[in-house]
């Protein structure tokens, strides 16, 4: 609750919102789950990016139930405050109140879906691997729908290239995942899709493994050969640009191996067109 992040266009949340949601009831969970919203929504953004991880078991269950929009409305308002007054020579009367402004955030929750933000198009992919009894979005059904995803990305991909004018103005995307896709997808599989997309690819951003905390440039933008959780070439800065021809891959897990909460924020800028928002 005393946590307060950088004031920002987008906040991603890669996953794990809980630490052991397979153990808690369903009221306990929603109740969490509330909590987790009104806290994310009071912080300084425009727009918030949730995807579930393997910890969110009634994430991937609750679908069937709850409309995940009534669990994480679209749309929530937060109130800033307005900038403090000029001292004046009769400060009595000005700096007596305070005023406020509200302001409207979009939240996002993407469960193997992408939305547009200023110009770029976010992609949510929960799946993970991992050995713990934490299982949510680690079935064969969740490794298929984020092959899916990618491949029909892909395939936009080749048909903009055909596209004189679409070839123009490429797509700019982000990668936000539970875990590390470049480790836990078979790369028979993720290196022809990045093949086709990793030249569009700005960043990835992932969480899951604890200790992997950092950020690392992968100058390949298709991503071909072998690579582990921690890159030879990472390291634990917090603040990032993007730059060059090939992206960012940035392991954002707040907890370390020890699941003691201890890792900051990674700030990422990048170029934005806000005329290209949808």
């Amino acid at each position: 609750e005393c946590l307060r992040l950088p004031q920002c266009d987008v906040i991603v949340h890669t996953g794990d919102i809980m630490m052991i949601g397979r153990w808690r009831t369903l009221n306990d969970t929603l109740k969490y789950y509330k909590s987790f919203y009104n806290w994310i929504t009071k912080q300084p953004c425009s727009n918030i990016i949730i995807i579930g991880g393997n910890h969110d078991p009634v994430l991937e269950n609750l679908q069937k139930e709850i409309d995940i929009d009534i669990l994480f409305p679209p749309k929530a308002t937060t109130l800033l405050p307005s900038p403090s007054p000029s001292p004046t020579k009769d400060s009595s009367s000005s700096s007596s109140s305070s005023s406020s402004s509200s302001s409207i955030i979009n939240v996002h929750y993407l469960d193997n879906k992408h939305v547009n933000i200023h110009g770029y198009t976010f992609i949510g992919i929960p799946y993970s691997k991992g050995k713990s009894r934490n299982k949510a979005f680690q079935s064969a059904a969740s490794y298929s729908k984020a092959v899916q995803l990618l491949q029909s990305l892909k395939n936009e991909n080749e048909n903009e290239d055909k596209d004189e004018n679409k070839n123009k103005n490429k797509k700019k995307l982000i990668l936000c995942s539970h875990s590390n896709l470049h480790v836990d997808m078979d790369s028979r599989v993720w290196n022809p899709i990045m093949e086709g997309i990793g030249d569009r690819i700005k960043c990835h951003l992932f969480g899951h493994r604890h200790s992997a905390y950092g950020a690392s440039y992968n100058s390949d933008p298709t991503c071909k050969g072998a690579v582990t959780d921690t890159d030879s070439d990472s390291y634990t800065g917090t603040n990032v640009s993007t730059s060059g021809s090939g992206y960012w891959r940035m392991c954002a897990t707040i907890m370390n191996g020890q699941y003691i909460p201890c890792n900051d924020p990674i700030v990422i800028d990048v170029d934005v067109d806000i005329e290209d928002d949808e």
